[in-house]
């Protein structure tokens, strides 16, 4: 048997396109007991083969490894030197995807292990939910729609990404030929995904402001001056929030006991047109995409009211320091 000298991704077996059946009570036997059987079926998707000469080594292990070779007594690290290994970026391995257009559709983390190993793509793009903290997760996005793509394996040590296969090439059909026009279905799917992180972002940005105005009330009771036009427009701005707030989410008040609003709101929208055409393979409906504008007009309009109210934070912050409040540190 040839024995390979570089990492090598093997062309796949082109995929199916549908749309997953939902497991019946969300997990693999739901209320059935283990008294009934099940088995995996195979991965959705396309599965990748791929050959890795050897495992890309951290630091620690590579020190560990040297440690191990040699003859005699070990010393003990440098202080320094385990500082390294602490904040060094583990060596990983990755498969890309790519579109017709040359970009990345999706990065999906693979095994760093010597031999021969496999890694699934689901179909899916990248999430582009905001990102808020780095502990969060990259999330699935929607699924792209049938074509051609291409693969390629990408390693990251030392904190540099570098290539190490060449690409492969393959195809995703559907698997029913009569589903429409599936471009039209993907581009409904990236608007709704668009409107779903514009809300996110809206929300932080209202949560955010919300903190601002009760830090900057806080601060106006450490001044050494009395401003009473300040403190009025600081309570205004305070109530402003508090529409939005209302408008974006509802009654708190009715929230509490489960009472519904009396609007629609942007959530609402959002999620009549998600469920209506997540599992769905048709496309969607005039109402669907009546629920997405709606949606849309919504999030702009709170959006416009929301950087309105924005706008006036850096100015009281400046005017309340002037006053020789407490230091501020805002959102």
């Amino acid at each position: 048997m040839r024995k390979l000298k570089k990492p090598k991704l093997y062309k796949p077996k082109d995929g199916l396109w549908y749309i997953k059946k939902r497991v019946l009570g969300s997990s693999r036997k739901a209320s059935q007991g283990d008294a009934f059987f099940v088995a995996d079926n195979e991965k959705f998707g396309v599965n990748f083969t791929y050959y890795q000469e050897e495992k890309y080594q951290s630091k620690e292990a590579k020190r560990k490894a040297k440690e191990k070779e040699a003859e005699g007594a070990v010393g003990v690290p440098k202080w320094e030197t385990l500082d390294e290994e602490k904040n060094e970026i583990k060596p990983s391995v990755w498969l890309f995807v790519f579109d017709n257009d040359g970009n990345v559709i999706k990065r999906i983390k693979a095994k760093n292990s010597k031999g021969m190993n496999r890694v699934n793509w689901n179909l899916s793009t990248t999430s582009k939910r905001p990102m808020r903290k780095s502990s969060q997760k990259v999330r699935d996005g929607y699924l792209v729609a049938p074509g051609t793509y291409s693969a390629q394996l990408y390693k990251k040590v030392d904190g540099v990404i570098s290539s190490i296969s060449e690409k492969v090439e393959f195809d995703v059909n559907p698997l029913y030929l009569d589903r429409g026009d599936y471009q039209d279905m993907i581009a409904f799917w990236g608007g709704l995904q668009e409107a779903q992180s514009e809300l996110q972002l809206v929300r932080t940005e209202l949560n955010d402001q919300k903190e601002n105005i009760g830090i900057l009330l806080k601060a106006y009771e450490t001044a050494d001056k009395v401003d009473s036009a300040l403190y009025a427009e600081l309570v205004q701005t305070r109530e402003s929030l508090y529409q939005i707030d209302i408008e974006m989410n509802g009654s708190p008040s009715r929230r509490e006991v489960g009472e519904k609003t009396d609007n629609l709101s942007a959530s609402d929208y959002l999620g009549s047109a998600s469920l209506g055409t997540s599992y769905s393979s048709l496309g969607p409906t005039p109402s669907h995409r009546k629920y997405l504008n709606n949606a849309v007009t919504i999030i702009t309009r709170l959006d416009g009211k929301l950087m309105n109210q924005a706008e006036k934070i850096p100015g009281f912050k400046e005017k309340l320091e002037s006053m020789g409040c407490s230091p501020i540190v805002l959102k």
